[in-house]
């Protein structure tokens, strides 16, 4: 499969249509780092769109024990299972902490 960006998506609506194209043969566990229970969060907007589309999400958030009913980890490193796709919402000052 191509790689493919998503520098150009602006919205959620853009992100589902981009996702449907992967096809969930190539794309499985994904990880939303910066993961939010607010409602209008991006993070939050991707988790519940990735779990509408029955992708196993992998929430990533040293704030929050679950979110959306799904276990959320404090680092990747944290993370067992094999990762597919990394998806990030944290300003660049934050991010060295979640890996």
């Amino acid at each position: 499969m191509a790689s493919r960006s998503l520098d150009h998506l602006d919205c959620p609506a853009q992100f589902s249509v981009f996702l449907a194209g992967c096809g969930n043969t190539h794309v499985r566990n994904m990880v939303v780092m910066g993961a939010s229970p607010k409602l209008e969060r991006y993070s939050h907007m991707c988790l519940q769109r990735l779990i509408e589309m029955h992708y196993t999400v992998i929430p990533i958030s040293s704030a929050h024990d679950v979110i959306l009913g799904r276990k959320v980890y404090p680092t990747i490193s944290a993370v067992s299972e094999k990762i597919h796709t990394v998806t990030i919402y944290v300003s660049a000052k934050r991010q060295g902490t979640m890996y």
